[in-house]
């Protein structure tokens, strides 16, 4: 199954909806790294990201 941003939030929502969802990870899914004065980001290809990215961003986590 495809999951939509709406359809991972409805999700999430019916699931976990008595709970705060908290990911921790040894290391962030973002590879961040200074370009003059602004940080950019850069999404590096591993299992974590893969899996936990859209969670994150569905649930407008940082």
């Amino acid at each position: 199954m495809i999951y939509t941003k709406e359809s991972l939030k409805e999700l999430i929502s019916s699931k976990l909806k008595d709970y705060e969802l908290i990911i921790v990870s040894n290391r962030e899914p973002y590879i961040h790294n200074y370009a003059g004065e602004e940080i950019k980001y850069i999404i590096p290809a591993s299992g974590m990201v893969t899996a936990l990215d859209p969670i994150i961003r569905a649930e407008g986590g940082t």
